[in-house]
């Protein structure tokens, strides 16, 4: 049902978290309402230069996160 892809990301997620110094969230979704997602990035001078997910939900909300 899953492409290669996907089955690699969900057997050996990417970037898991919580991140520590996070300076940026993002959540999507509603917990306990299906798939909920938070979106951590430490942010320095307008780039990104760490990310990392936490996800509750299936196992296709896990691949997207990572």
């Amino acid at each position: 049902m899953y492409s290669a892809l996907a089955q690699a990301h969900i057997a050996n997620p990417r970037n898991p978290g919580p991140l520590a110094g996070a300076t940026h969230e993002g959540v999507a979704g509603e917990p306990g309402e299906g798939p909920y997602i938070i979106l951590q990035f430490e942010v320095c001078a307008g780039t990104i230069v760490r990310a990392a997910y936490r996800t509750f939900g299936c196992a296709a909300a896990t691949a997207v996160g990572s």
